[in-house]
């Protein structure tokens, strides 16, 4: 799940370079590498393959060592749509938040949103 990176108007933007299956269980980025502490930047996801109608979250966690993670930001976007083709968006606010380690997760809840869906991960942050 290695991000792809580009600059884009002042902004590193990163996507995940392989599309994901979807699971009933929370799947979780690559760790982020671009300092994201203290800062309000854009996630998102992007339905590939449209799956099951359940309401699945975007969230975002942190970590102190890379081992040990935290939702800092749940519910980024609530309802990630995965019977849908598209691609969503939200503001993360991390603005109190100061870590090392950042990722992103896709249905926390471990709904039961089956395999037949695919999606890629996207943030943004400012240069």
């Amino acid at each position: 799940m290695a991000w792809n990176k580009s600059s884009e108007n002042g902004y590193v933007v990163g996507k995940t370079a392989d599309v994901i299956a979807t699971a009933n269980t929370m799947i979780s980025s690559d760790t982020i590498t671009e300092d994201l502490s203290d800062k309000k930047i854009m996630v998102g996801i992007e339905n590939v393959v449209a799956g099951s109608d359940v309401a699945t979250d975007l969230e975002v966690w942190a970590s102190p060592d890379g081992t040990n993670w935290a939702v800092v930001a749940a519910n980024v976007i609530a309802d990630t749509t995965p019977n849908s083709v598209g691609t969503l968006v939200a503001q993360a606010d991390l603005s109190s938040i100061t870590a090392p380690y950042y990722k992103l997760t896709f249905n926390a809840a471990a709904q039961s949103v089956g395999t037949s869906g695919r999606f890629k991960f996207i943030y943004a942050v400012k240069e």
